[in-house]
């Protein structure tokens, strides 16, 4: 073994800027095209701009939290005072709920890598804000301001006592007169590609030379009315009963913030003419709604034709969310769970008919004390789509009894036996089964009681190796995984 102390160092290598590819950045600020109150629309120069995508590019967005009286006389908004926060409450990760759908055109044609239920995604980012590492979480949303600092990190997170969690955020976006954040959409290419997002030594996104594409749109669609995201709160029914205020968030400016580069002359022309594919890393995610009846003991689902995942991740949200209807004072309480209890008892899989598993305990038996140790560790190594979890926080009592303790509970089932270049081969195949796309099919079986009521269940898969690939000869995108139909 070599001694350290006997290895020197080399000389400095930085003065050679002549070869240095990235030779510096700057930053621009694009307002929208066109925007309503509902709508907002952007376009990317048209030139041989070169895009960096990471913690500095984003939509920067700046608004107010105001309230009102709900009689006739009363008909001007005022910020909200500092002193409200033991009166209303906001719906957990409040400005993604907000949002009806972002989407991005190359041209006319969209770029996405994911087909998810619409709204789903709003609720399932806030596990994943909450959970999230937070190296990657000070990478992705700094500020303390930023919606996704507004998500539940323990039981009783909205406690009306001084200085607690609730309080200590509402001090920064109530009793202002406006604040702004800096958002970047999780999971929307080309803002959010590799799951790290550059912290922990993770990779960034990759650049997007414009001059290999048609012109690039972004389109952020609202909904119209903002009281869905307040709930009235108070140490008494008569308290809440009591609060005739009309609250509303009001965006006062979108604009989009985004990094060019600057690049070393021959490399620019090298990568602003190319010819061959670009490939993109990045997280593909598909999601598929189940309307089980409530309290059925079984449920049989296939998903056909679907290339083999990482992982499979099994949630239940109000069955208000599919449609967009619902509202936070839906919620009995703000400290009720976020997803809604799935009281799953296992989860069988088989891929082309072939079972994954026939022993017990399996990798399905989630409420099985050997698996939930397993299913615990897998949120450590090989996290649900891929983003890593706050280790510090995450503890095995959020796994157990199909996360029934926690504000998150759910099913997540790892496919991969060695990391992600690997999956699980079924009984009876030879390993050249999952080569191709196949047939996935869940079996769902539930606790007495069944299914639960006035719930919609999601099954989510996902990759998190390649994502997209854009081809210069056509200018077109492509998604490396091509199960993606129109949104719902």
């Amino acid at each position: 073994m070599t001694d350290s102390r006997f290895v020197y160092g080399t000389t400095p290598k930085w003065q050679q800027g002549q070869n240095q590819k990235l030779q510096g950045t700057e930053i621009l600020t694009i307002p929208a095209s066109s925007k309503s109150p509902t709508l907002y629309e952007f376009e990317l120069p048209n030139s041989n701009s070169v895009f960096l995508f990471g913690p500095s590019t984003g939509f920067k967005v700046k608004g107010v939290f105001e309230y009102k009286g709900k009689t006739e006389a009363d008909t001007a908004y005022i910020a909200i005072p500092d002193t409200h926060y033991n009166k209303v409450a906001l719906q957990p990760n409040w400005f993604e709920n907000l949002i009806k759908s972002i989407d991005v055109f190359n041209n006319n044609a969209s770029v996405k890598c994911d087909d998810v239920p619409r709204y789903a995604d709003h609720i399932l980012n806030t596990y994943l804000y909450s959970t999230m590492d937070r190296e990657v979480k000070d990478y992705l949303c700094p500020e303390a301001q930023h919606p996704a600092r507004c998500v539940p990190t323990k039981k009783d997170w909205y406690s009306v006592t001084q200085n607690k969690e609730w309080h200590e955020y509402a001090k920064t976006v109530f009793g202002q007169v406006q604040f702004a954040f800096l958002y970047v959409p999780m999971f929307v290419f080309p803002f959010f590609q590799h799951a790290h997002f550059g912290a922990n030594g993770g990779r960034l996104p990759n650049a997007l030379p414009m001059s290999l594409i048609e012109k690039m749109r972004i389109s952020i669609s609202l909904k119209e009315n903002t009281d869905c995201i307040f709930k009235k709160i108070g140490a008494a029914q008569a308290d809440i009963d009591g609060n005739d205020k009309v609250y509303r968030f009001r965006i006062h400016s979108i604009d989009l913030v985004i990094e060019e580069a600057r690049l070393q002359p021959s490399f620019e022309r090298t990568l602003t003419k190319r010819t061959t594919p670009l490939h993109f890393s990045g997280v593909t995610r598909y999601g598929r709604v189940e309307n089980i009846t409530k309290n059925v003991l079984s449920h049989r689902t296939e998903i056909k034709s679907v290339e083999y995942p990482e992982g499979v991740f099994i949630f239940a949200l109000n069955e208000k969310v599919i449609g967009g209807d619902y509202k936070f004072s839906d919620a009995g309480s703000v400290n009720n769970p976020v997803f809604m209890n799935t009281n799953l008892e296992s989860v069988g899989i088989t891929y082309n008919g072939l079972p994954l598993a026939i022993k017990t305990p399996n990798y399905g038996t989630v409420r099985d004390q050997i698996t939930e140790i397993k299913h615990y560790i897998d949120h450590k190594e090989a996290p649900p789509f891929g983003i890593p979890q706050d280790l510090l926080r995450l503890k095995l009592a959020d796994i157990e009894e199909a996360g029934e303790k926690s504000d998150f509970p759910h099913v997540y089932i790892n496919l991969c036996p060695s990391l992600n270049e690997t999956r699980w081969i079924a009984i009876g195949d030879d390993g050249r089964g999952i080569n191709t796309p196949g047939n996935l099919e869940f079996q769902f079986k539930f606790r007495s009681g069944g299914a639960t009521e006035g719930a919609t269940y999601y099954i989510y898969l996902f990759y998190t190796d390649t994502n997209m690939t854009l081809d210069p000869r056509t200018k077109s995108f492509i998604p490396f995984y091509k199960r993606v139909r129109p949104a719902y």
